[in-house]
């Protein structure tokens, strides 16, 4: 779990710091362990929604959201007036089960 929550954070961010206009921005990250289930969330100031897309052999980018929906059990963002959350979440019994705590719930998460 600890490898997969690792390449997921990374991905994650990178998307989160390439959404930025400024380069002032900051990027947050937070993880959530509860239920047997790690959330991870990376927040930014961007209104740009994540969009998962098949890369051309080619390209050196444009796999991330590949990877974090094969890795991940469930995926999402969250949107307000001032940005968005995108997580990712990795436990539970099979890949899609989006089933975990909800965002704000559980335990005191551990803020980065």
């Amino acid at each position: 779990m600890a490898d997969s929550a690792e390449l997921l954070v990374s991905e994650l961010v990178t998307n989160a710091v390439r959404a930025q206009a400024s380069a002032a921005a900051e990027v947050g990250v937070r993880f959530v362990w509860s239920g047997g289930r790690l959330r991870l969330e990376v927040r930014d100031a961007s209104d740009e929604l994540p969009v998962m897309s098949e890369a051309k052999e080619d390209e050196e980018c444009g796999r991330g959201l590949v990877l974090v929906d094969a890795l991940a059990s469930g995926w999402g963002v969250d949107r307000d007036g001032t940005g968005k959350t995108v997580w990712a979440e990795l436990g539970g019994s099979a890949a899609g089960d989006t089933s975990g705590p909800a965002p704000g719930t559980g335990p005191e998460p551990l803020n980065l």
